[in-house]
């Protein structure tokens, strides 16, 4: 299966041991937690290369669990449906129990407290 344009998660704890990423990327990804968040498959190379906001990491494609893509990516423009207040993507996580993607937003440069869902925003025009 083809992962390169695809989103996914990358659920490494460090039970796994180090082999599942590139050791110059190691400390980063441990540094960012990846677990329930939603990664970017930008290439496959001798490694996947996963993108969260700006960043990108080097892993084995054994750990990559694909999953239906979001509606909205890292630095978007949104619109917070309720209250027509508009805002930033800065992180994208997965709820496992709902199987859904939730969204983290950044307004006027301060990262908001609370968790979107996909019905909550709209695309900002």
């Amino acid at each position: 299966m083809d992962l390169v344009g695809r989103w996914g998660l990358f659920p490494r704890f460090d039970e796994h041991g180090a082999q599942h990423v590139h050791p110059d990327d190691l400390d980063a990804l441990r540094e960012l937690n990846p677990y329930c968040k939603l990664f970017f498959c930008e290439a496959r190379e001798d490694f996947l290369v996963l993108r969260y906001q700006d960043e990108s990491y080097r892993v084995t494609v054994e750990l990559f669990e694909p999953v239906r893509a979001p509606a909205f990516t890292f630095n978007e423009r949104v619109v917070v449906v309720k209250c027509g207040e508009a805002a930033v993507v800065n992180g994208i996580m997965w709820h496992y129990k709902r199987s859904e993607p939730m969204f983290f937003l950044i307004k006027d440069g301060k990262l908001r407290s609370r968790r979107y869902w996909t019905d909550e925003l709209r695309k900002a025009n």
